[in-house]
């Protein structure tokens, strides 16, 4: 018997991440002031963390004459998204590898620091970890600039703070913690200056008013799940377990590059969300979240924690994983009432492109490409709500192990 005819009992899924409520308009900003938090004075506002790695490489372009220097380092293991902006800047990429534990493999990124490269891209996964020490001596003495990827999470926390080490440029992508749908974020040192390669416009009219749209849906979601409620309408399980195994499709097609988009500011009302936001609550349920999941999750050959420990300063994405098989069985999980998203699940086709030869590399990212899945952890979620997704799951997978053993 398959596994679709083990789906068992649906519980109501929520949103795989925050979404907007009255409250987050409403009140008043919190104590810990964002002017203070994000020393406004060396942030610049972008519209997500693609334009502001666009503009910080453009402003580069014009500051570094030397032709020779024209690469940039990127991990082989990654968002397309890390990867057009400094294509589009005129760039050219150059991919080091990544080992299981997406850690940095320290070798592979030595052997490509030479002299044709004007900077290192270190992605911190899920908000994880800081660039390896050893590798930004290597940068600093090759004279290479060190960009830090922090999109996936811009806090770090105990004390409250931007995630930040002290890098060349840090990009940030604030809508994976708040729920503002855009907003992004270029920190540098404080005497570094940006000169930016194009004036930063407003969004166009017609994207204003698709992104106000979906804010205003998310605000009313509320009532009109009470309204179902009432009148015994809830979510047809049977419509969540059909929808089946995702396609997967070209990077051009799940992460098209809008170039216009990089020379776009942050819109006001993302701004507002993320003035008003309660960082302190939010990193803290996030963490209690993630916590609860590395304490009940039981792990096997099947299910492997990324990091299973949360560290001291982290505020957390998702709790990531490697599901054997995911793509056959991510969908049963979330039909379930499970929510969870994947990253790196399409890699850019440069990658293939470059590195053909590198049967190693790419061996490694495609694993981690074919197997990551991320739990959500995010501040709407509640205890009771974590405690009944990490017993959903441990009873998938061993209603999964019985099933094989039968067999």
């Amino acid at each position: 018997m398959s596994d679709h005819a083990h789906v068992g009992a649906q519980i109501r899924r929520p949103p795989s991440v925050p979404v907007l409520h009255w409250a987050d308009l409403l009140r008043r900003a919190p104590s810990e002031s964002w002017e203070d938090l994000s020393a406004a004075r060396r942030l610049h506002y972008t519209y997500n963390g693609r334009s502001a790695l666009y503009q910080y490489f453009a402003a580069l372009q014009r500051t570094v004459t030397h032709p020779a220097r024209n690469v940039v380092l990127v991990p082989a293991f990654h968002c397309p998204t890390v990867v057009d902006p400094i294509l589009h800047a005129g760039y050219e990429v150059r991919f080091y590898a990544i080992d299981e534990g997406i850690r940095v493999d320290a070798g592979d990124f030595l052997n490509k620091l030479d002299a044709s490269v004007v900077a290192a891209l270190f992605i911190r996964y899920f908000g994880f970890g800081n660039p390896d020490r050893a590798l930004v001596t290597a940068c600093r003495a090759a004279d290479v600039r060190i960009i830090e990827d922090c999109c996936h999470s811009f806090l770090a926390v105990n004390p409250l703070r931007l995630a930040y080490s002290e890098a060349d440029a840090t990009v940030y992508s604030f809508w994976k913690l708040v729920p503002s749908l855009v907003g992004g974020g270029l920190m540098l040192p404080r005497e570094a200056r940006l000169v930016p390669a194009t004036r930063l416009t407003r969004p166009p009219v017609a994207d204003s008013c698709n992104r106000i749209g979906m804010l205003a849906r998310q605000l009313l979601a509320r009532e009109i799940e009470l309204v179902r409620g009432a009148l015994g309408s809830g979510t047809d399980a049977a419509a969540q377990q059909a929808k089946g195994p995702a396609e997967r499709k070209p990077a051009e097609q799940v992460y098209p590059y809008n170039p216009a988009a990089s020379a776009w500011v942050m819109p006001r009302s993302a701004w507002r969300i993320l003035a008003r936001a309660r960082l302190a609550e939010i990193s803290a349920a996030r963490r209690r979240n993630y916590q609860l999941l590395g304490a009940r999750l039981e792990m096997s050959d099947e299910l492997i924690a990324v990091r299973r420990e949360l560290q001291p300063d982290a505020c957390p994405w998702g709790f990531p994983v490697l599901l054997n098989r995911r793509q056959e069985r991510d969908y049963l999980i979330r039909a379930r009432g499970v929510p969870l998203f994947t990253f790196g699940e399409v890699l850019h086709p440069l990658l293939f492109a470059r590195e053909a030869l590198n049967s190693r590399m790419l061996k490694t990212a495609r694993l981690l490409s074919d197997t990551i899945l991320v739990f959500s952890v995010h501040q709407d979620l509640t205890v009771a709500q974590m405690e009944a997704f990490a017993a959903i799951i441990n009873g998938f997978l061993a209603g999964h192990q019985s099933r094989c053993a039968r067999r």
